[in-house]
């Protein structure tokens, strides 16, 4: 399920992107996410692969799914002009390891759109071919979806992602609300949604 949440704010040179496609609750397959934003004359980007397991219990697992990515990462943050994002502890944790969340002047922006296409390679990559069982350790498909359920609504929580305070200023309560659920859904709320208006 891919999801994709724009928002533009001329008067005050906003100009955000997100796309998050969510792999099924019982797939092994890691969740690719993507955004980027510019604020007048500054940017800045998210990009990751969400892990389905416990990395740190996980090791054959962890360099199947993340260790191919560790050259373009480390090229990627060695580009002048990036800088670290401001991220709480819990926030990193809740992500990978090999997650790239930082500020760039526009030189740098421009070129990490390589990064973000190995990435989004890898992760094709990953997609097509699956993840062998003997990777996951015994981890079967009623705890994949459990986890993922309880990763996500940690990782859309208010209280550990405070943009969701400035979203709600920008886009209204209601709104900003209705955002959070469906991506805390995994998109399941869009899908639930059309079902409804197909049926009616």
């Amino acid at each position: 399920m891919l999801v994709y949440v724009g928002m533009t704010v001329p008067m005050i040179g906003l100009d955000s992107h997100m796309m998050f496609a969510f792999m099924p609750p019982t797939s092994a397959v890691p969740h690719f996410t993507v955004d980027s934003v510019q604020n007048g004359e500054d940017f800045a980007f998210h990009l990751d692969l969400i892990p389905r397991v416990d990395l740190g219990a996980h090791l054959a697992y962890m360099d199947h799914v993340f260790t191919p990515l560790t050259d373009a990462r480390e090229t990627a943050l060695a580009l002048e002009g990036l800088t670290p994002a401001h991220l709480a502890p819990r926030q990193w944790a809740l992500m990978s390891e090999w997650m790239m969340a930082n500020r760039a002047d526009e030189s740098a922006f421009l070129e990490i759109g390589s990064t973000v296409a190995q990435y989004r390679d890898h992760w094709f990559a990953l997609v097509e071919h699956g993840i062998a069982p003997e990777l996951l350790e015994g981890v079967d498909a009623e705890r994949l979806q459990a986890r993922d359920a309880a990763n996500r609504a940690a990782i859309f929580n208010p209280d550990v992602d405070r943009v969701w305070a400035n979203v709600e200023r920008l886009l209204g309560a209601e709104t900003s609300e209705s955002v959070r659920l469906l991506l805390e859904s995994g998109g399941a709320l869009a899908v639930a949604a059309s079902e409804t208006r197909n049926s009616g």
